[in-house]
């Protein structure tokens, strides 16, 4: 069986590192992703919706705490997982997860909301000897810099802050893609 999610959109807020009680780090992020279309009247209509990703592959934790912040445009294949949780009322929730770990799946820098994408060697674009299209950075192995402030893992990873937990209302899947 297939258990795959792609997503590519922006990081909506900087994204956290925590210690497990093992000593193990893993990162979480938000990530927001955006569909438009047009309604009846022809008015473009836009539905921003957030998704959760945690990322337990070391590698990947430690290039996300140096290099990635709020606004950044990045694309994740990971698998998707459901966190329960008890509600105010005592009730079970389920809140979904793309998990990102060393055999499933992959986080790419596509570029910062506020510029334009880069190549990896602007002489080699001129020169015209280099794919226009950056490749997926290799994520080295790194010694941990005490700079980085750490948190222990809480028994539940926290709530996104969102306004609504409703997915939008698209009336045509079609031009929602």
């Amino acid at each position: 069986m297939l258990n795959k999610v792609i997503l590519q959109g922006n990081i909506g807020r900087t994204p956290k590192v925590w210690l497990t009680q093992e000593g193990r780090e893993i990162a979480t992020l938000s990530l927001a992703t955006s569909s438009f279309w047009k309604d009846a009247n022809g008015e473009l209509q836009t539905c921003v919706e957030w998704h959760r990703v945690t990322v337990f592959r070391e590698s990947t934790v430690t290039w996300i705490k140096n290099s990635l912040k709020k606004g950044d445009c990045i694309y994740v294949e990971g698998k998707l997982t459901y966190q329960q949780w008890t509600d105010k009322f005592g009730q079970s929730r389920y809140t979904p997860h793309v998990v990102v770990t060393g055999r499933e799946g992959r986080i790419e820098y596509l570029r910062s909301r506020l510029q334009e994408p880069t190549p990896v060697n602007p002489e080699a674009m001129i020169s015209g000897t280099q794919n226009s299209q950056p490749k997926q950075s290799e994520f080295p192995e790194q010694p941990l810099e005490k700079k980085h402030l750490l948190e222990v893992l809480p028994s539940s990873l926290p709530e996104e802050e969102s306004s609504s937990n409703q997915p939008c209302q698209n009336t045509d899947p079609i031009t929602s893609h």
